[in-house]
């Protein structure tokens, strides 16, 4: 009987019952995000926009879509002025309008090679800093505070957009450079001098 008793005791009690699953233990937060309490994964951390700097943004928008349709209208004038009457009038103002489209060339290549400068120096400032964005800066839209790998990643981003700015600041200046010299091979009347007129040369006499 006691035998029996030993026996029983040594079985496991409900050998039916699957053993308790084990406790799952949540996943530290990434870089970048904070924690709650009870160590359960937060929302990252966001930095919320300034209304000022927002009102800034839109109304500096605004003023450039104005410069942009003002521009738009100056110039279709300025096409629909341009006299064409003579085969020198229809010249002079193909002159003009390519010398307006170079002007455009050259004033995308400086702007796009600032927006260069300032990715670069962006990046180098993202790099250096201990989060992104700085406690000081005013932003126009809600944004996470990055961390760690999280910041170094954005850096370099900021970086492949100012090299890729700066890329395409270097194809119009290239174009703007170019582009003179290849409208006077495919087209020498453009740039020819003009004779001397008829009276002038005249009136040169011995």
């Amino acid at each position: 009987m006691s035998e029996a008793g030993s026996d029983y005791k040594s079985q496991p009690v409900n050998s039916l019952t699957p053993p308790p699953a084990p406790r799952a233990v949540p996943p530290s937060p990434p870089e970048g995000r904070g924690t709650v309490a009870g160590g359960e994964a937060a929302e990252a951390y966001l930095r919320k926009a300034d209304p000022v700097a927002r009102r800034k943004l839109l109304l500096l928008v605004l003023a450039g879509a104005v410069v942009l349709l003002g521009m738009s209208w100056w110039f279709q004038a300025y096409l629909d002025d341009m006299p064409t009457d003579s085969g020198q009038e229809m010249v002079q103002s193909t002159r003009d309008v390519i010398a307006e489209f170079l002007r455009v060339l050259y004033g995308g290549s400086v702007l796009l090679g600032l927006l260069a400068a300032y990715w670069f120096q962006l990046g180098r400032t993202i790099e250096a800093a201990p989060q992104y964005p700085l406690p000081q800066m005013r932003l126009f839209h809600d944004m996470r505070i990055l961390r760690g790998e999280a910041k170094r990643k954005y850096a370099r981003r900021t970086r492949y957009s100012a090299a890729v700015a700066l890329v395409l600041a270097a194809l119009l200046l290239g174009t703007a450079l170019v582009l003179p010299h290849s409208i006077a091979s495919d087209h020498p009347i453009l740039y020819r001098q003009s004779a001397p007129a008829a009276g002038s040369a005249a009136g040169k006499g011995p």
